[in-house]
């Protein structure tokens, strides 16, 4: 009796997953992935070099930046008489700080600090439209068999970018500037995890939207970026099976390449990971990409 409860169970189960239609999305999207590997090697190359120059980039601004710092924490010792005086000889201090604020070098170097990271976000702005732009496209020829042509995907691709990218810089330097409030004060009114946690949150549900955002395929990028909040939240319970499944695939690849004799080899764990990751990460656009058409029409007009 109990072996047949367990089978009707278990058959009750896969019912309830053929009704959300995720087992036909999945072999839908698995067929587009796996029959078109040519497009799977181009993907992966695509992201492949895109990790490359945005790693490259901020790398480079990174220790820049960093030595400006440096010098910025020299002028600012020198003229309050170094970090025992903060609270000691809160005059001297003031003075110290007024001087260092009008002081040519300081503003240099301040000034030279934002103008890098401009150029930063800049920089990883364009990497992103380019080679993600890209590796979209890609995914979204491997999953329609009628694809729009590339120029207005680009386009529209470049437009639905540029509001989240913004958000994202936002947040960023919201976050930074709250963390240093939190370090400075003595009586902080939240704790570094939670403010870790609240940004990890705001930023997930920009992407989500963004996301989204990209598998919708109309002729003008502000109707999609429209779109896509009305499809996010109407389409949500319709979505969340999808988002399920790509945070179950990253866990088990993030399990798999924690494996100890994987982890000890930092070139064989690059390896492996760009092996295993990139592939799937273009399993996930064309996944994405098959839900939306499934639970969402685009407007063509």
């Amino acid at each position: 009796m109990r072996h047949g409860r367990v089978k009707k169970g278990t058959g009750s189960f896969f019912s309830r997953l053929r009704e959300t239609g995720l087992v036909s999305l999945l072999a839908s999207s698995f067929h587009s992935w796996h029959t078109n590997w040519p497009w799977i090697l181009l993907s992966a190359f695509i992201d492949f070099i895109f990790v490359i120059a945005v790693s490259s980039i901020v790398t480079v601004i990174q220790f820049v930046v960093f030595d400006h710092l440096e010098s910025l924490m020299t002028l600012t010792g020198q003229s309050t008489g170094g970090l025992l005086n903060l609270y000691n000889q809160t005059d001297q201090v003031s003075k110290g700080i007024s001087s260092l604020s009008s002081s040519l070098e300081f503003q240099s170097h301040l000034s030279a600090i934002f103008n890098y990271l401009g150029i930063m976000i800049l920089a990883v702005f364009i990497c992103w439209i380019i080679f993600q732009g890209l590796a979209w496209f890609v995914a979204y020829r491997m999953s329609t068999e009628k694809p729009q042509r590339f120029l207005i995907f680009a386009k529209n691709f470049i437009l639905a970018s540029i509001p989240f990218y913004l958000l994202t810089v936002v947040w960023i330097f919201l976050s930074v500037r709250l963390l240093l409030w939190v370090k400075m004060s003595i009586t902080p009114a939240m704790s570094e995890p939670l403010l870790n946690i609240l940004f990890a949150i705001v930023v997930m549900i920009t992407w989500y939207f963004g996301t989204l955002c990209y598998t919708i395929t109309g002729r003008y990028a502000y109707k999609n970026v429209k779109s896509c909040f009305i499809y996010g939240i109407k389409k949500f319970p319709k979505i969340l099976p999808t988002i399920l499944v790509i945070a179950v695939l990253f866990l088990i690849i993030d399990a798999f390449l924690r494996i100890n004799i994987i982890r000890q080899d930092s070139l064989v764990l690059l390896l492996i990971g760009t092996v295993i990751f990139l592939p799937a990460l273009n399993f996930v656009r064309i996944l994405l990409f098959k839900t939306r058409q499934r639970y969402w029409k685009d407007d063509k007009n």
